[in-house]
This record gives structure tokens, C-alpha cells and sequence, in this order.
């Protein structure tokens, strides 16, 4: 969402659903705000993993992307051998 990568490089994370919504908003930030300077490092601040079941985890998340600080919330469900984005929020 920062402009540093191509939202591309991360599909393999995502299942489809989630991964259009990704594109969308990388889209919309790339056009409202163009490309971030590459010297704002984003770092993450604290995480937090919950396994809801063997297979299913829900993770928060504190990112200070360079300019403020955002909140992230998704859930990774492990399937075929891989763990993928079911679901994705971010504040």
C-alpha cells in the first residue's frame, strides 16, 4: 500500500478474494498519494498471534509505516501446505 512493492509480489499470500481488495486499495493509494520515498522503513511496532484453531490464526498488529502509525488485523488459515490471508484489515 506504500508504493515500495508491487502488490504482485505478495499474491501468493492471499487468497483471491482478499488479494482484489489488496489491489484496489494499493491502486487507490498509488493515485491519491503517488510513491512513497523509499527512506520511510516500515516497521512493525507489535504483534500479537492468536490460534484460534490448529490450523487458523488471527494476528494485530502496530505498523508505523513512515508517517503514522496503523493497525492491522488479519486471519491465516493453513491450507495445502501454505499459509494464506482469509481475511484483512487495516486501519
Amino acid at each position: 500500500l506504500s508504493g515500495h512493492r508491487s502488490p504482485m509480489q505478495l499474491r501468493h499470500w492471499f487468497t483471491a478474494d482478499v488479494y482484489g481488495v489488496l489491489q484496489r486499495r494499493a491502486a487507490l493509494a498509488m493515485r491519491t498519494q503517488g510513491k512513497r520515498d523509499i527512506r520511510l522503513k516500515t516497521r512493525f511496532k507489535n504483534i500479537h498471534i492468536s490460534y484460534i484453531r490448529p490450523r487458523i490464526a488471527e494476528i494485530t498488529a502496530i505498523v508505523h509505516d513512515g508517517l503514522r502509525l496503523r493497525a492491522i488485523a488479519l486471519r491465516m488459515e493453513f491450507s495445502r501446505s501454505t499459509w494464506k490471508v482469509t481475511a484483512l484489515d487495516i486501519g
